[in-house]
């Protein structure tokens, strides 16, 4: 089932998939040498910036992605920790945000791209952490 949506411009190519309440800065990633950075409760994700056009991004749950056999090319899959069961969605200023609720704090997330070096369609799939 799709759990929300949106298309954007992303001014500085980057995607901020979140706890609304976490402060990692990401401040060791290095995106000219890998496009997703994730820590225990954030992931940073290159994008498609404004001069190249809009992103669309997508967060289903997992059975929307079991049902389609998968979005793309698969760049991230891992387990975040959601202390508020939301996830947002935002660019570096929150000139963009969209936030969801969660079921689990626990949660695994897979992020499937159209192009694994500049995506201009994402999909987040969340479901119950798998650790």
């Amino acid at each position: 089932m799709r759990l929300g949506s949106f298309e954007a411009s992303f001014s500085f190519g980057l995607l901020v998939i979140a706890d609304p309440a976490s402060t990692d800065s990401h401040g060791d990633w290095d995106p000219s040498l890998e496009m997703v950075h994730a820590s225990a409760d954030s992931i940073y994700v290159s994008v498609r910036d404004t001069a190249s056009g809009l992103v669309s991004v997508a967060c289903v749950d997992e059975d929307e992605i079991a049902d389609s056999g998968g979005q793309g090319a698969l760049i991230f899959s891992g387990d975040l920790t959601f202390q508020n069961r939301q996830i947002r969605f935002s660019d570096p200023n929150e000139m963009i945000s969209m936030t969801i609720p969660v079921k689990n704090v626990g949660t695994h997330v897979e992020i499937y791209a159209d192009d694994v070096d500049e995506p201009a369609a994402l999909v987040v799939a969340v479901s119950a952490a798998k650790s």
